[in-house]
């Protein structure tokens, strides 16, 4: 099917106001903005679930608790509301607690259009061993600091950037947290359709490699 649009043609559907002589530079313009738009509606989302479970935790719970504590009942109203599965609704609900009690200052950067979402949740991860931390404030503003003044986009730039300020301040937390991920080892099966089954390992990079070559 073709449809007339303006003084271009498209096929299948019909492109938003732009020309064929539009300027380059306006429409790169407006794709900057729609990512900026796209930061400032996760911060909202993150914020609304915060809140969302802190009106779950001082009301009278709809839920029966003895089945459901405070965090699987905010999960659960997120995954409706959000039409996801539950476990990501649980992901939701901690990046969005991160956001307000752990990392306020990234979240801000997120709110004005520093990063995206995406790269929120990889700053989320990585600081994640600050939670009761003393120094948590300190490195959560040095982070921001950063974003606000350098141009560390990619994965492995975040990795570095949140590596270094929390060195920094704890050398021994990485050690921490290596004690903690070797505690979360383990196995774990699940069926499949037309008789097959999925079998993954939690482990060393060592001994995945291990794993690996043997199979």
């Amino acid at each position: 099917m073709i449809i007339e649009s303006d003084d271009v043609t498209t096929a299948a559907f019909r492109l938003p106001p732009f020309g064929s002589r539009t300027p380059a530079a306006e429409l790169v313009d407006s794709l900057h903005a729609n990512q900026t738009w796209k930061s400032l509606l996760s911060w909202d989302s993150y914020a609304r679930a915060a809140q969302l479970h802190l009106t779950l935790a001082t009301s009278t719970p709809e839920l029966d608790l003895r089945v459901l504590d405070d965090d699987a009942t905010t999960a659960a109203h997120l995954a409706a509301a959000s039409h996801i599965r539950h476990a990501a609704g649980a992901t939701m609900l901690r990046e969005a607690l991160a956001m307000v009690f752990r990392i306020p200052e990234i979240g801000k950067c997120l709110r004005d259009g520093l990063i995206t979402e995406a790269q929120y949740k990889v700053l989320v991860t990585d600081t994640d061993l600050l939670d009761g931390k003393s120094y948590c404030p300190d490195v959560d503003a040095a982070i921001a600091r950063a974003l606000r003044t350098a141009c560390a986009t990619g994965e492995r730039d975040l990795h570095n950037l949140a590596n270094r300020l929390i060195f920094e301040h704890d050398p021994d937390a990485f050690r921490d947290r290596h004690q903690r991920a070797k505690r979360q080892r383990g196995t774990r099966a699940r069926p499949l359709r037309d008789g097959m089954a999925q079998f993954s390992i939690t482990a060393s990079a060592e001994d995945i490699a291990l794993a690996m070559a043997a199979v």
